[in-house]
């Protein structure tokens, strides 16, 4: 295995070209000791310092991740990830918010992996002078065609850190 990935050959060939996650960054630290787990011994030390030159919250301006983007399908890879601790914050806003049905509880939840997310990458944000280290959110899915309640949710979810970036899904019509 060589010690630069094909992500950092890429970027060395085309500089300025940015990489980004494509899952909820609250699940990276899993999902690299899921694949260290899977690989041999000599792989896995390579691929440990590799791992942690694509996302380096010690020295930010250095990673390879760029961004992170995100939807509600993925976040809930993260609350599957860690179940307690999620299973606290619902218990949370279930107290807080009497009578919540599951879609408004579906939407806090969410609002609250992307928050978090979006914190992760706030140092990068700020040290790329605003340019680089957005998180990616994503209206529900769910509603195309409601506008109202896309643009609502749009609205949120920009509200929850200055590096979230919203995106809306697309449709037929």
């Amino acid at each position: 295995m060589e010690e630069k990935n094909i992500l950092e050959r890429l970027v060395e060939v085309s500089p300025g070209m940015e990489i980004w996650w494509d899952s909820s960054p609250l699940i990276y630290d899993i999902w690299c000791e899921e694949m260290l787990n899977k690989a041999t011994s000599d792989d896995a030390k390579i691929m440990e310092r590799q791992f942690e030159r694509m996302y380096n919250p010690k020295d930010p301006a250095s990673q390879l991740f760029r961004g992170v983007t995100t939807n509600p399908g993925l976040s809930l890879q993260a609350i599957k990830s860690d179940e307690g601790f999620w299973n606290k914050i619902v218990k949370d806003l279930i107290k807080n918010n009497p009578g919540i049905n599951k879609e408004s509880l579906f939407w806090l939840m969410y609002k609250q992996v992307v928050k978090r997310g979006s914190e992760m990458y706030l140092p990068l944000f700020e040290k790329s002078g605003y340019k680089q280290g957005y998180l990616s959110g994503q209206v529900d899915p769910r509603s195309p065609f409601d506008k109202e309640k896309m643009l609502r949710q749009a609205y949120e979810l920009a509200a929850l850190n200055p590096n979230v970036m919203v995106k809306i899904p697309g449709s037929k019509e």
